[in-house]
């Protein structure tokens, strides 16, 4: 009996468990996907993106048309894919995009620099987004993005290319079975978009960020950007059915606010996406709501010296930022912040085997207040006052005393060293 009820009990802590960091989690998100102005990156690359999409229509299948098996490629992504990701009801502005592609065979030397300028462009934007989300604070060199970007636009058309391959090969075999052929067949050719837009996703959220994504959680990201754009596509389509204003105040020309409309949905999806990518390494590290939504400067402050005190204990051999992030359990977001304005300040180094120390090995050159500076906290001496400021006034002398005699009390309260700090305090109390 008591077994059992340990059992229960145990299943019941699990599921909770889980159900509270899924609610934890989806609040972080929502979080951070406003926070990093994703909202605003969307309307950015709804617009950049008009620019680069023939380009990078016509170097993509300049590359599928090099092998032979894949030629066939360009007619299927055309038909399928962008007929279902326009939202086009009939075959003019699918015509006109594969005119516009034709043109460019036709470019000069300065035209084509110009069209893959514009590709770059787009993957920069895109990159910055992506440093954010990640928060990346070192980007790439121009070398390192120049691969990687194409990286993405070579390895993109050809994974895309024979993922469509094999599954049209898979569904004409399927249709010629007695039983699974007619509707069945045809149901499954109706999922290629979605199959082509997950690779599509998954080699975004792996390649772009200047960051080791795990491939988990890139097709994790990309299943969920690609069945929520499925949906959003359908539930677009049922408004412009529903409410036709566009095309009755725009007539023919309705075709252009309403694909703008429909890129920016895309965009905030795939970010969404990317967001949901990297933050999943956070699942059950998160702090409970109420810190979620603001980061006190207290907590900031003691999980910096919990950092650092994991480092000062790894000090002769060194540790991996993937160990300190697993010991401490905090969001991966605040790690890195953190980290960075440690090394910033010159507290820590990083080794080139990815290696973290503090620069100081003893810590007795390390002090909290120090500390405390680096995190952007504190107030700081005011030395002399720039006298064209609006804030001039009769009582500023008094305000800058007031001012510097808190620096001083904060400086005073925290200066000790990390080393007397870590030896004073006495380790925590392990459960009997």
């Amino acid at each position: 009996m008591t077994s059992k009820k340990n059992t229960y009990d145990k299943a019941y802590k699990t599921t909770f468990t889980f159900f509270q960091n899924l609610f934890r989690f989806f609040a972080y998100i929502k979080i951070q996907f406003v926070r990093n102005q994703c909202i605003s990156s969307s309307a950015a690359l709804s617009y950049t993106s008009l620019l680069a999409l023939v380009p990078l229509l016509s170097l993509s299948f300049a590359i599928l048309s090099s092998f032979s098996s894949l030629k066939n490629v360009q007619q299927y992504v055309l038909t399928y894919l962008f007929s279902h990701l326009l939202l086009d009801s009939n075959n003019l502005f699918i015509d006109n995009l594969n005119t516009f592609i034709n043109n460019t065979q036709h470019l000069d030397t300065i035209g084509t620099i110009v069209l893959i300028s514009s590709i770059m462009f787009v993957f920069t934007t895109i990159e910055k987004t992506f440093n954010i989300i990640w928060a990346i604070e070192t980007p790439r060199s121009f070398l390192q993005r120049i691969l990687a970007f194409w990286a993405l636009i070579t390895l993109g058309p050809i994974i895309a290319g024979v993922g469509i391959n094999v599954f049209l090969l898979v569904v004409s075999e399927l249709s010629t079975h007695p039983f699974l052929k007619g509707n069945f067949a045809h149901g499954l050719s109706l999922f290629l978009p979605f199959f082509t837009l997950f690779i599509i996703f998954t080699l975004i959220y792996l390649i772009i960020p200047n960051h080791k994504v795990r491939l988990s959680h890139a097709i994790f990201g990309a299943l969920v950007s690609a069945f929520a754009l499925e949906i959003s596509r359908h539930l677009f389509l049922s408004y412009i059915t529903l409410m036709p204003s566009y095309q009755f105040v725009y007539k023919t020309l309705s075709t252009l606010p309403l694909f703008i409309v429909w890129m920016y949905i895309f965009w905030s999806l795939v970010l969404l996406g990317a967001q949901i990518t990297a933050s999943l390494p956070d699942w059950g590290n998160l702090p409970p709501l109420r810190f979620l939504f603001l980061l006190s400067t207290e907590h900031v402050f003691l999980n910096s010296l919990k950092i650092l005190e994991v480092i000062h204990k790894n000090q002769k051999t060194g540790i991996s930022t993937q160990t300190i992030l697993n010991d401490i359990k905090i969001s991966g977001e605040e790690f890195e912040k953190i980290l960075s304005k440690l090394h910033k300040a010159r507290l820590i180094e990083k080794s080139q085997e990815g290696l973290i120390f503090l620069i100081q090995e003893d810590g007795d050159e390390i002090t909290l207040y120090k500390v405390y500076q680096s995190l952007g906290f504190g107030v700081h001496e005011i030395q002399e006052l720039d006298r064209s400021r609006p804030w001039t006034s009769s009582w500023t002398s008094t305000a800058i005393a007031l001012l510097n005699k808190l620096q001083s009390a904060e400086q005073a309260s925290l200066n000790i060293t990390l080393e007397r700090f870590l030896a004073a305090s006495p380790p925590p109390s392990t459960p009997s």
